[in-house]
């Protein structure tokens, strides 16, 4: 795949297999939500639901690596995640080279969520970790 191919174009692909193809600071922001590897299940149905598809996770690493190596210095990238995964995802994004700017929390608006919901407060947010491509340090 040439520059061109890739050039204001919207990929809704498997990302892992979109990088090879992808030039150092060819990507403009990165908005991703890639499966966070908790092998999650419905059980607020009262029955059991297969396991989702793709929900055992990726190389999270590889992954965050190869995001800062597309992105365009100084370009904004935002990584959803949940609240156990988050700090995982976090130090993989640091160390990738990323500077992480902000956490953000977006409300969903309702209260529930998927997962083994009994016994536990279900969410109804969703984590986004904000970063930038860049040596800039996050400000308080």
């Amino acid at each position: 795949m040439d520059e061109k191919a890739l050039s204001d174009r919207i990929f809704c692909m498997d990302c892992m297999e979109l990088f090879p193809h992808i030039p150092d600071g060819h990507v403009s922001m990165i908005l991703s939500d890639p499966p966070y590897g908790i092998s999650c299940q419905n059980h607020f149905t009262g029955s059991r639901h297969r396991v989702l598809d793709g929900d055992d996770g990726i190389d999270y690493v590889c992954f965050a690596h190869e995001s800062c190596r597309i992105l365009q210095e100084n370009a904004h990238a935002y990584f959803f995640t949940r609240f156990d995964r988050c700090p995982y995802h976090y130090e993989s994004l640091k160390q990738a080279g990323f500077s992480i700017k902000n956490c953000l929390a977006v409300e969903k608006g309702t209260a529930g969520g998927i997962g083994d919901l009994e016994g536990s407060y279900a969410s109804n947010a969703e984590w986004i970790i904000f970063c930038q491509e860049g040596s800039l340090t996050a400000r308080n």
